[in-house]
């Protein structure tokens, strides 16, 4: 599985959904982290981790992939929680303003000690990290809205 040629998938981007899965990582003080965004959509906002299944990948191996590429490390997939499917639609894309992006999100909850991770300080997604308390997570403005759809669910199961 690999990523498509630029041309194709800016083809793809202007044409179809994208399935993505976002990583609700909590950690032992009940803090949850996201990553400063570098690239559109969510440009400079604080974003969950995440990425996109790839064709003929299974949810498992996407998980796997997409936490060792955001986090450093392949976490477990049987030990997450699926926190609903959302839409995440967006007026823009990593190609212009004149592209939109709509991607089916899935978000995957885990639960890890937060120094089971050593996270990059400067990555290709993300500019830094921040883990933020889970009753402050919903009210804090520099945290993209998209980042917390999965909320209800989250609440609904009392995760904490």
């Amino acid at each position: 599985m690999t990523f498509l040629d630029d041309k194709l998938f800016k083809l793809i981007v202007s044409n179809t959904p994208l399935f993505s899965i976002d990583i609700v990582l909590l950690n032992e003080k009940n803090e949850i982290l996201t990553g400063l965004r570098k690239n559109p959509p969510a440009k400079n906002f604080w974003f969950l981790p995440g990425g996109r299944v790839k064709k003929n990948q299974t949810l498992e191996e996407a998980f796997c992939e997409i936490t060792k590429s955001e986090l450093g490390k392949c976490l477990e997939y049987e030990n997450s929680t699926l926190l609903g499917l959302h839409e995440h639609l967006w007026s823009d894309s990593i190609y212009g303003d004149d592209i939109s992006t709509h991607y089916i999100n899935a978000p995957m909850m885990i639960k890890k000690e937060q120094s089971y991770f050593d996270l990059p300080d400067n990555d290709a997604q993300h500019s830094g990290y921040k883990w933020t308390k889970w009753n402050e997570f919903e009210k804090d403005p520099s945290i993209h809205s998209m980042s917390k759809l999965f909320i209800p669910e989250f609440t609904r199961l009392n995760a904490l």
